[in-house]
């Protein structure tokens, strides 16, 4: 991601300059001109499920979750993600989380009652950390740390807004924490290629439970590559020029 240290003028140019570096999916409120907070790639706008407003925190254009969320169909793009991937949210939470509290999904739910959906990637807050998930039911719920979930060593701040990401390439998973290393794990697990029409969905896993995140989000992105710790640091630097993101508290 050298481009980007240029610097850009809007939050769209900038993102034109990530399909390029393998940006599948993209959704930020404050680069849509629309107000729909559409995926950004294909344009599409999302289906809310229960109550999802814009809200406006610290200068930041941010979807805002109050027991609901935001699905969007996955496009091949995103449905072919498999054996290598990432995926970076920037968040912001005004309580301690104790419970699952889904961010981002990728999989398949019908409707959100328990156990009609299938999961190939998640992640969850719980107990104010972050979790990847991958391939419920086919691995057991809630998963082994370091085998079938893997989870952040650093807590998520409350109440601040935060990046947290994930990369995976068939041997290591990796997560971060505000463009930083969080932890790694030696890891052959990656999210399973599924024949059925999968979604992408903001706020929530609808698969399960479901279980909400209730809280801001001003950004979510999917590659289908393994970033680099170089270029998620630089993402992470993107994020106040661009908006993504408000002053720490």
């Amino acid at each position: 991601l050298k481009r980007l240290q240029a610097g850009f003028g809007s939050m769209g140019a900038a993102i034109e300059k990530l399909k390029a570096s393998g940006l599948a999916f993209c959704v930020a409120p404050g680069a849509d001109p629309t107000g729909k907070a559409r995926e950004l790639l294909t344009l599409t706008p999302p289906t809310h499920v229960g109550t999802v407003t814009e809200a406006m925190d610290a200068g930041v254009k941010a979807l805002k979750f109050a027991n609901g969320y935001a699905s969007y169909p996955a496009s091949d793009a995103v449905r072919a993600i498999q054996a290598v991937g990432s995926y970076v949210v920037w968040i912001k939470h005004a309580q301690s989380v104790g419970p699952w509290a889904g961010v981002i999904f990728r999989g398949t739910a019908p409707d959100p009652k328990v156990g009609r959906g299938v999961t190939d990637f998640s992640l969850f807050l719980y107990q104010d950390r972050f979790r990847l998930s991958l391939n419920w039911p086919d691995n057991e719920w809630p998963g082994v740390d370091g085998k079938t979930t893997f989870i952040s060593k650093s807590p998520v701040p409350v109440g601040q807004w935060t990046m947290c990401g994930v990369t995976w390439n068939g041997s290591a998973i990796v997560l971060y924490l505000d463009g930083q290393r969080d932890r790694a794990f030696e890891s052959t697990m990656t999210p399973l290629a599924r024949k059925f029409p999968v979604q992408v969905a903001l706020g929530c896993d609808p698969a399960g439970s479901p279980e909400f995140y209730n809280g801001l989000l001003s950004c979510a992105m999917i590659f289908d590559r393994a970033l680099t710790d170089a270029e998620v640091k630089q993402l992470h630097a993107l994020a106040g020029p661009l908006g993504w993101v408000g002053p720490k508290e």
